[in-house]
């Protein structure tokens, strides 16, 4: 279990998406999606056959199974369309607290997770419509830690494609980087903007970024209090907060990220607005 939707928007449905971290390939023909009884664990509330016929899960791919395809399609950016999976009968998961099970026909389970709403971000306004994404796929289902939700930046869910909140244990750090440094907004498909590229080692994080000239003087409000993935990016066009054309010159952009833990970072980088001679 690597995703789900468990309180959607209004009009939405629900989601749970399944990702293979094995080496096999898995035929979901055998397998059961269930709801059970957080209060009752041993009772079973929904229960639906993932699939009538034969469907091959690869190793390293994803399939979403929902009762609406098309709904999650309306509400989400989906990448991958042909890897939403129609359950009929796909259980109506409780909105706060429930127990997801993924088993074979036969009885053995294959995951379990029992969420919980208080597992997501504690600055959300509003829950309804943003999915719980796995953080590692070989820690823990059960560890809350191990949970977070969706970004932002992305939507509030990532169905059919690698989670916004994604990050093996070891293997990033925290950075900033700008690409290009020198970047020519003239619309002629080279170098038109400039990328501000982050990774994080632990999701989330909240961001600010702004823009400022060489006198210091705030031009351009990127990001205002935007709630992360791990990792991703985001671009400055030229443009200031006026919808002109910033002038030829060298400017800042000054970001700040922090987390619930208090944990605080800035970093200021440095850009060129260039203009190419005719």
């Amino acid at each position: 279990i690597n995703e789900i939707l468990f309180n959607p928007k209004t009009g939405g449905y629900d989601f749970v998406e399944l990702y293979n971290r094995s080496n096999k390939i898995i035929d979901l023909n055998t397998f059961d999606i269930l709801e059970k009884d957080i209060s009752d664990p041993s009772s079973i509330l929904e229960q639906a056959s993932v699939s009538a016929q034969s469907y091959l899960l690869f190793p390293k791919d994803f399939v979403v199974l929902t009762a609406n395809p098309d709904n999650i399609k309306q509400n989400y950016y989906v990448e991958n369309p042909n890897t939403l999976l129609l359950v009929p009968s796909f259980p109506n998961y409780a909105d706060d607290k429930s127990i997801c099970v993924l088993k074979i026909h036969n009885g053995e389970t294959i995951d379990s997770l029992a969420y919980d709403h208080n597992w997501h971000f504690a600055w959300l306004d509003v829950e309804d419509g943003v999915s719980l994404e796995r953080v590692d796929y070989d820690k823990p289902s059960q560890d809350q830690n191990n949970w977070h939700s969706a970004a932002s930046t992305v939507g509030y869910a990532t169905p059919t494609y690698r989670n916004s909140q994604y990050s093996q244990t070891g293997i990033t750090d925290d950075e900033i980087q700008v690409d290009p440094e020198v970047f020519t907004p003239d619309n002629d498909g080279d170098k038109d903007y400039t990328n501000i590229k982050y990774k994080f080692s632990l999701p989330g994080y909240v961001m600010n970024a702004k823009v400022y000239d060489a006198n210091g003087r705030e031009i351009r409000t990127l990001l205002k209090s935007e709630l992360l993935g791990s990792e991703g990016q985001f671009q400055w066009d030229g443009v200031d907060d006026n919808n002109q054309k910033a002038r030829v010159g060298i400017y800042i952009i000054y970001i700040e990220v922090f987390n619930l833990e208090g944990k605080l970072k800035r970093f200021k980088k440095q850009v060129v607005l260039g203009a190419k001679l005719n």
